[in-house]
C-alpha cells in the first residue's frame, strides 16, 4: 500500500482494491433484509388502486394503508430504538424481522379493510426496529475511517428498491 499526502497534514493511506469491496456477511444479510422490507413498504403505493377496488374502498381511504406504516414507523423508530440496546443486536434483528413478515402474512391473507390497517401499523413498527438495530450495526461493524459508508449504502438501497418497485409496478399495469 502507498499512502499519500495531504495538504499540511499526514499521509492518508490509499484504500486497495480488496478492501474496498469487502463487506461482512452480516451487512450483506442486512442490506438484503432492508431491500425486501423496503420492498413490501413502497409496493402499497403501486398496487393501491387494484386494493381499493377489492376492498371495495374509495382509494383515498386505501391511501391510509400507506399512512398506517408511516405512523408505526415514526412512532416505533424512537421507543424501539432504546428497546433494542436491552437486547443483543442479532436477536433484535431477528426478532425484528420476524414480526415484519408475520404481520405481512397477515395483511397478505386477511380481507378486511381494519386489519389489514392494524397490520400495515405493525410492519411500520417492526420496520422501524429493524432499521434503528441495523443502522447502529452497521456502523459499528465498519472502520473508524468509513463510519458514515454503512448510512450512505443504506439510503441508496432505499433508493434503489423504490425505483425497481416503480419499473416493477409499471410492467404489471401495462
Amino acid at each position: 500500500r502507498k499512502a499519500r499526502i495531504a495538504k499540511g497534514g499526514p499521509p492518508i493511506s490509499a484504500p486497495t482494491a480488496k478492501a474496498e469491496i469487502r463487506v461482512p456477511a452480516v451487512g450483506k444479510e442486512m442490506r438484503r433484509s432492508s431491500a425486501i422490507m423496503g420492498s413490501a413498504e413502497f409496493l402499497m403505493g403501486g398496487i393501491l388502486p387494484m386494493s381499493a377496488e377489492e376492498l371495495r374502498i374509495s382509494l383515498p381511504t386505501a391511501g391510509t394503508l400507506i399512512s398506517a406504516f408511516a405512523v408505526g414507523a415514526l412512532l416505533g423508530g424512537p421507543p424501539f430504538a432504546i428497546l433494542a440496546l436491552r437486547l443483543p443486536s442479532r436477536s433484535s434483528l431477528f426478532i425484528s424481522q420476524l414480526t415484519f413478515l408475520a404481520v405481512t402474512v397477515v395483511s397478505l391473507l386477511e380481507q378486511g379493510y381494519w386489519a389489514i390497517l392494524l397490520a400495515r401499523f405493525g410492519m411500520g413498527l417492526a420496520y422501524a426496529c429493524f432499521w434503528s438495530v441495523a443502522a447502529a450495526t452497521a456502523v459499528q461493524l465498519s472502520p473508524p475511517d468509513r463510519r458514515a459508508r454503512p448510512n450512505m449504502n443504506t439510503m441508496a438501497t432505499v433508493a434503489h428498491t423504490e425505483a425497481a418497485n416503480e419499473a416493477m409496478m409499471a410492467e404489471l399495469t401495462i
